[in-house]
């Protein structure tokens, strides 16, 4: 994973075994977080301490940031 601040946003860029990448962006007002490019849409569940993001086949389960 990689974190990167914009001057109006900041993205999360979790990175595949095989090259392939998703990037989300954070702390979006009303939404939380969402995928940054793309067109399907993330789907987000917290649990406790943990986010679970899905996009399209893909799932992730992130700490949840302090």
């Amino acid at each position: 994973m990689e974190r990167q601040t914009r001057e109006t946003s900041s993205l999360l860029i979790v990175r595949h075994p095989d090259g392939g990448f998703r990037r989300f962006e954070l702390g979006v007002a009303g939404r939380g977080i969402i995928t940054a490019d793309g067109v399907e849409q993330a789907t987000v569940d917290q649990g406790d301490g943990i986010v679970e993001l899905s996009v399209g086949a893909d799932r992730y389960r992130l700490p949840v940031a302090e």
